[in-house]
């Protein structure tokens, strides 16, 4: 698997799982409105047509994210907030007001002052889709205009859904959450004028985000400004925080902690302050006490990340430790299933001095 690879997967298995946080992050009146305990990952549902005008090989003909979430409450009103459909025929119409003036009880045709227009509405009953891409090598003008194709392609296949569309910006510098848009004149008239969210990453302060008990924002903040001539203690404060967090459930450390480990690379001279500042301690490093929750681990081993995630964990102290294990030790070690045989691993773990004293309760 190539590094472009490794991270797409791992960002769209982080954005997937967090959707929710995404959501609250761009429109929080929007969540409790949502049930994200029902959402389906339909990416793989929607393939792009091939002669589409994009940059991606006929075999990645998928977008990187396309989640459908039910609505909590049939509510007619909040089908009106999110989506209608407006025509008029008089172009300098100004829309402030015509949002300010329409009944929802009269949706098909109405005036609004000497405008007459036609709206309609989101059906009650439609699904909300969210597409999602996340981007680190396009400018922005070509994102845009991806943006928009993809839209008018998933439109065309799910014609009675709100779509809401949004990229996350990894290397770009630019900040924050805004509305962003893709515009076309023809003839020095506005044919198009197409608006998504950007989320702007590498603009922002990695301390601003790490001040909010939203998980998302934990894993995000590795590629947000911070002292990268301090990236190891950095990790360490960063893991520290997810590991002592009250707020975050045990699965939600476990993910967020699979994924700084794996992001957030250290060379050869921050990974030995990284091990230092660990050694440190007088216990265990305490990114790894979430481990003790075993009851809980039982209840979440089967879901995606949860299992993998203390795989990786266990790696990561065999790393810290300076324990060298070969090819052969990995693939052992992977063919535990048993989440209670993986907690007594890792308890043994914290006692030895090198992998050969494992070897026995491997193969027990």
């Amino acid at each position: 698997m190539s590094v472009k690879e490794d991270h797409d997967t791992r960002d769209k298995e982080l954005f997937d799982y967090f959707i929710d946080d995404i959501v609250r992050l761009c429109f929080p009146e929007l969540v409790e409105h949502l049930n994200f305990s029902q959402k389906v990952n339909i990416s793989k549902d929607f393939t792009l047509p091939i002669h589409s005008s994009t940059d991606r090989n006929p075999e990645e003909r998928f977008v990187d994210l396309l989640i459908e979430i039910p609505f909590v409450t049939q509510d007619p009103e909040l089908a009106y907030d999110l989506l209608i459909d407006h025509h008029s025929n008089d172009r300098s119409f100004n829309l402030e007001e015509i949002l300010k003036n329409v009944k929802i009880m009269n949706p098909n045709e109405q005036k609004v002052g000497k405008q007459k227009i036609h709206t309609s509405f989101l059906e009650p009953k439609a699904r909300f889709l969210i597409h999602l891409e996340s981007e680190r090598t396009a400018t922005r003008f070509e994102m845009s205009k991806r943006m928009w194709e993809y839209y008018q392609l998933i439109s065309l296949k799910y014609p009675d859904c709100a779509i809401l569309p949004i990229v996350i910006y990894f290397n770009q510098n630019i900040s924050g959450i805004e509305w962003s848009s893709f515009k076309r004149l023809l003839l020095r008239k506005q044919i198009i004028d197409f608006c998504f969210v950007r989320i702007g990453l590498r603009g922002e302060k990695a301390e601003d985000w790490l001040n909010q008990d939203v998980p998302i924002m934990f894993a995000l903040s590795i590629f947000m400004q911070y002292d990268k001539e301090k990236k190891a203690l950095f990790k360490h404060q960063l893991l520290t925080k997810i590991s002592e967090s009250t707020v975050f459930s045990i699965e939600q450390k476990l993910v967020l902690n699979a994924y700084v480990e794996k992001a957030l690379k250290l060379n050869p001279t921050d990974k030995v302050l990284f091990e230092t500042l660990y050694k440190k301690e007088d216990d265990m490093p305490r990114v790894l006490t979430i481990i003790d929750e075993i009851d809980e681990l039982k209840r979440i081993g089967r879901q995606e990340g949860g299992y993998h995630a203390l795989i990786d964990a266990l790696f990561s102290y065999l790393n810290i430790r300076k324990m060298p294990y070969s090819q052969e030790d990995e693939v052992l070690i992977k063919s535990v299933q048993d989440l209670d045989r993986l907690k007594h691993l890792l308890q043994i773990t914290y006692q030895i001095s090198k992998i050969d004293e494992l070897y026995p309760y491997l193969k027990s």
